[in-house]
């Protein structure tokens, strides 16, 4: 594995500062279809009142020049411009104030906290983390006094005497960094921020992965209209939005640096320095301390960023091909079997020379069989001479979302009954392998009817004609390849692309081994199927393959039940 040196590590965080700067942000003007009584509603709407709670930065809070900031305050300016709705937002001191402001809606509402308000979908998810002073055992939390912020909820399992209020999220941190609590409970985005702005040093903290946190606009009182109008609003804000206003609520962030964490980290060196140099060479170390000890700060920012958006940094130097890794994606990486061969795909996939590749996804298989999908988003760094000397980018985990597409499009094309494909998709894929079928290969199409299966649905019930369909489904996939093609292409109708027989005999044989097995499986019913089959010719599509083996199937019907009619029988 890599180790990174303190110059490339700022090297990367400021390159992916400058990668969201760089990467033009899509309009906001994102057009949303709202209904005729959503317009109304929109139109005739005076501004409504926003409220919410002090000290919870950076969700919410207010800065230095008594603004409200924050990645909320962000998300409801996002939906005024996405809808036209005009917010007034307040900052009460407590939850127990805001409430009787008596509000038109809250802003970040957890739905442990909403009570019987009505929510909006979440617009931001966040881990919780258990925050505690070094010196308790994170296991041994028993009688232990805990932090909670004034109004909120009291926790579960927890006596109320060991329970310790405060105004405000940092304030807890304070008590627990001082001692006068023992632990607390926060999200993920709060205890980093107050974490990093304080410099703590004694308090520890430790994710606690099984509770999940989400954010929703509350309304007190129901309001179907007001509640459809956000709930699109919110469908609209695009990922790199959201991750957009949580590096910017990093970059305006000021760290608190007073004289015991300066002398506490520096003092030996101070001293030293005061002793051996003269007041001017002094000075000028101090402000090359500032001026290193920012650019640590902006490293570690974008750093805890990325971990707590599970998002994995590099940069290419497109001069020496040299791939240079986060640490997290190292970790990531060295799950894997083949570090190297990984390595060589990103630097393969992301060269400046294909501009294509800027948002590709990118498969790895893991060595327990599973496969990890990675959406990436990369920028071409040019010279003064327009030449590309570097590539950074991100390497976002998109695995659940890929599975959930992939399913979908499997469900998409199968028949919900028998799980075979549908007609549809029986077109496609058979008109397919025909334009791709080798010249010497001879093929089959086959046409199978379920014999009387209103009786039997009259007679046993319709429980009964499923069973028989589904059962049914399961002999031809028993009888036929794995490469053919089989589908359900009706209520009792369906069919097999055969690739590549051996001899009329073959087919004959399999159909016939289906017909065994459903009177096998219902013996008191004895179902059968009719079957029809076409032989593939040069001329042969879709269509006339269909309405040859339709007719080898009428012809077996007249027969009787149970026959087997191939084309060249007829």
């Amino acid at each position: 594995m890599k180790t990174y040196e303190h110059t490339n590590r700022a090297i990367i965080c400021l390159s992916i500062f400058i990668l969201f700067l760089i990467i033009p942000a899509r309009s906001l003007a994102t057009q949303i279809s709202f209904t005729q009584e959503e317009q109304d509603y929109l139109e005739n709407t005076d501004t409504l009142r926003a409220v919410s709670i002090h000290g919870i930065a950076p969700l919410l809070y207010t800065n230095n020049e008594g603004k409200i900031v924050g990645i909320f305050k962000d998300v409801l300016d996002l939906i005024a411009d996405l809808t036209s709705l005009r917010f007034d937002l307040i900052l009460y001191d407590s939850v127990i104030e805001a409430i009787e402001s008596k509000p038109d809606l809250f802003v970040g509402v957890d739905p442990i906290y909403s009570g019987a308000m009505t929510l909006s979908k979440p617009f931001l998810r966040s881990d919780t983390v258990l925050f505690l002073n070094s010196g308790i055992e994170p296991d041994d939390l028993e009688h232990k006094r805990h932090a909670i912020v004034q109004g909120s909820s009291l926790p579960k399992d927890i006596a109320e005497e060991y329970i310790v209020s405060f105004g405000t999220r940092e304030q807890t941190l304070d008590a627990v960094d001082r001692g006068q609590a023992d632990y607390g409970h926060g999200n993920a985005y709060s205890v980093a921020f107050y974490k990093l702005l304080n410099g703590y040093k004694n308090v520890i903290t430790v994710p606690m992965l099984e509770q999940d946190r989400q954010y929703s606009i509350a309304l007190p009182e129901p309001d179907v209209t007001l509640l459809s109008i956000i709930n699109k609003a919110i469908d609209a804000i695009e990922e790199h939005q959201m991750q957009a206003i949580i590096l910017r609520m990093a970059t305006e962030m000021e760290r608190k640096i007073t004289f015991s964490m300066v002398l506490g980290t520096y003092g030996p060196q101070i001293m030293a320095i005061t002793a051996l140099i003269i007041l001017v060479l002094s000075i000028s170390v101090f402000f090359s301390i500032r001026a290193t000890k920012r650019l640590a700060l902006q490293n570690s920012r974008y750093e805890l960023l990325a971990h707590m958006s599970n998002e994995y940094l590099y940069e290419y130097d497109c001069a020496t091909r040299e791939l240079v890794l986060s640490d997290q994606l190292e970790q990531l990486l060295s799950k894997y079997e083949y570090l190297t061969e990984m390595e060589e795909k990103l630097k393969t996939m992301f060269l400046p020379e294909q501009p294509d590749q800027d948002h590709q996804k990118i498969r790895f298989v893991l060595p327990n069989g599973e496969t990890s999908v990675f959406q990436s988003v990369t920028s071409t760094i040019y010279d003064g001479h327009g030449r590309a000397y570097s590539v950074i980018g991100k390497l976002v985990d998109v695995t659940r979302e890929a599975s959930e597409r992939e399913e979908l499009l499997s469900k998409s094309q199968r028949d919900g009954l028998t799980g075979l494909y549908n007609a549809t998709t029986v077109k496609e894929l058979v008109t397919e392998h025909m334009g791709n079928r080798p010249a010497d290969q001879r093929d089959a199409f086959v046409l199978l009817d379920l014999d009387r299966l209103k009786q039997i649905n009259d007679s046993f019930g319709h429980l009964a004609g499923n069973k028989v369909l589904t059962q049914l489904s399961e002999s031809l996939k028993t009888a036929f390849g794995k490469n053919d093609i089989i589908g359900r292409v009706g209520g009792d109708e369906f069919c097999i692309y055969i690739q590549g027989i051996s001899s009329i005999d073959s087919i004959r044989a399999k159909c016939q081994k289906v017909n065994a097995s459903l009177k096998k499986a219902f013996p008191g019913i004895y179902p059968s199927v009719s079957i029809g089959v076409a032989l593939f010719s040069e001329t042969s599509d879709y269509e006339t393959m269909f309405e040859k083996a339709d007719k080898a199937l009428y012809q077996a019907k007249d027969k009787g039940i149970g026959n087997v009619v191939i084309e060249g029988d007829m």
